[in-house]
């Protein structure tokens, strides 16, 4: 399971197994954002502030992190 979101510069944010990792459109590698326990993130969603929200099919929990503090 997982997720991705695009951004307003085209960057893709994917929601994976243990860790959200983005893509930028001008490179050709993915960039770790956040490692952590998403055993089964199920959405991804941006906000226009800038938040990147997880949603976790295992227990139902919401992550929040800032786009802003970790860049692809």
């Amino acid at each position: 399971m997982g997720g991705l979101t695009l951004d307003n510069s085209g960057n893709v944010y994917v929601a994976g197994v243990n860790n959200i990792t983005c893509w930028a459109p001008s490179t050709s590698t993915l960039t770790i954002i956040a490692s952590v326990f998403y055993w089964a993130a199920l959405r991804i969603r941006l906000d226009s502030k800038g938040n990147l929200y997880v949603g976790s099919y295992w227990d139902g929990s919401i992550d929040k992190r800032s786009i802003f503090t970790n860049t692809c």
